[in-house]
C-alpha cells in the first residue's frame, strides 16, 4: 500500500512538472493511425514531455488513448504532460494559450492579482497555491528556505506560455523550474564559495530589485550593503519596510513614525537581512547580489526620476537627500 501511495504521489507531481523552462514553441506533428506509444516517443525525443511512460498512462487513466487527433500542433516547451495530453486529445490550437509576463520585483500577491485580472486563475487560489508548495517543491534550488518560509523570491519573473484552464499550481511550478534553471550551478557555486546560502543571495536581490532602478547600479549598491552587513550597520532599506505596510501607507519617503514599525523588516531599526526576500527579483538583481562590484561607498539614495546617487560618507549622504528629494 505504501509503495502504491508513493508512487501515486510522485505520478501526480510528474504530469504537472513542465518539460523545461523554455517558453519557445515547437511545431509537432501527429500522423493518422499514430498510437499512444508512437505519440509519446515523438514528445520525449522532441522535449516535450519529461516521460514517455507518465504520458501513456495519464492518456490511457483519462481514456484519451484512441482520441489523440492528428494534425500539426505549436507546442510550447514548459508544457507539462496533462497540458500536452489534452492538447491532442481535443484538438487544441494555441489559440487557447495564453502568454502572461511576470514583471521583475512584483510580489506573490502582485502575481496573483495580475493573473485574477487577466482572468487565468482566481488570486486568493493562487495565493493559497502558494502557501501549500512553499515547503514541498522538490527544486533543489530551494534546499536552504527555510521551513516556513514563503515562496517570495522564487517565482522567476519572465514571459510564460499557459493554457486556459492552468492551475495555480502547475504556474507556480512553471515559475519555480525557470528559476531553477537560471540559478546555474556556476552561479551556486560562487554563492557557496561565499559562505552564504541562495535563500540570503536572494532576499539580497530582492531589496536591489526595489531599490535599484537602473541595471548598471545593481552591483554597486549591493557591495554597499554588503560592507554595511559587515561592520552591523542596518541596511536603512526603505523598500523592506515598505513590504510590510498596508498598500494604501507605502511610500517613496518614509516619516518618522514608519521608521519606529517593530517588524522584522525594518532595516533602519534592526540590523541584518529581513527575514526573507521582499518580492521576486529578475536575473540582473540575482546575478548583482551574487557579484558586487566593490567600492568605497555606503550610502545611496534614488531620485525621483530614478538616478541612483551614491554617497561615500553620511555628511555627504544628507546633502545629496536635501539636494535631490526636496
Amino acid at each position: 500500500m505504501l509503495a502504491i501511495l508513493l508512487y501515486l504521489g510522485y505520478f501526480v507531481s510528474a504530469i504537472v512538472r513542465p518539460a523545461g523552462a523554455s517558453n519557445e514553441i515547437v511545431s509537432f506533428m501527429i500522423d493518422r493511425g499514430e498510437g499512444v506509444d508512437e505519440i509519446s516517443a515523438k514528445l520525449f525525443d522532441r522535449g516535450l514531455i519529461n516521460s514517455r511512460w507518465n504520458f501513456a498512462v495519464y492518456v490511457l487513466l483519462r481514456r484519451w488513448n484512441n482520441h489523440l487527433q492528428a494534425g500539426e500542433y505549436q507546442i510550447p516547451k514548459n508544457a507539462n504532460i496533462r497540458e500536452v495530453a489534452e492538447m491532442l486529445a481535443v484538438g487544441r490550437q494555441a489559440s487557447l494559450e495564453r502568454v502572461i509576463t511576470i514583471i521583475e520585483g512584483w510580489t506573490i500577491d502582485d502575481i496573483a492579482g495580475y493573473l485574477e485580472r487577466e482572468g487565468i486563475v482566481q488570486a486568493a487560489d493562487f495565493r493559497e497555491a502558494a502557501a501549500r508548495l512553499a515547503d514541498k517543491s522538490p527544486i533543489s534550488a530551494l534546499s536552504d528556505k527555510p521551513s516556513g518560509a514563503s515562496l517570495e523570491g522564487f517565482l522567476f519573473p519572465d514571459t510564460y506560455r499557459v493554457f486556459k484552464g492552468s492551475t495555480s499550481e502547475e504556474i507556480i511550478n512553471k515559475m519555480l523550474t525557470n528559476f531553477e534553471t537560471k540559478l546555474t550551478l556556476e552561479l551556486r557555486s560562487i554563492i557557496a564559495n561565499k559562505e552564504a546560502t541562495i535563500f540570503q543571495t536572494i532576499t539580497m536581490a530582492s531589496i536591489l530589485e526595489k531599490e535599484i532602478r537602473l541595471s548598471d547600479d545593481l552591483s554597486v549598491a549591493a557591495d554597499v550593503f554588503y560592507k554595511r552587513l559587515r561592520v552591523s550597520k542596518p541596511l536603512e532599506s526603505d523598500a523592506t519596510l515598505n513590504y510590510v505596510l498596508p498598500a494604501a501607507l507605502r511610500k517613496s519617503r518614509l516619516s518618522t513614525a514608519d521608521l519606529k514599525n517593530s517588524s522584522p523588516y525594518n532595516t533602519y531599526r534592526y540590523q541584518g537581512l529581513p527575514p526573507g526576500p521582499i518580492g521576486n527579483p529578475g536575473m540582473k538583481a540575482i546575478e548583482a547580489a551574487i557579484l558586487p562590484q566593490p567600492n568605497n561607498y555606503w550610502f545611496f539614495l534614488t531620485t525621483p526620476d530614478g538616478e541612483t546617487i551614491f554617497s561615500k560618507t553620511a555628511e555627504e549622504h544628507i546633502r545629496n537627500k536635501q539636494k535631490y528629494l526636496k
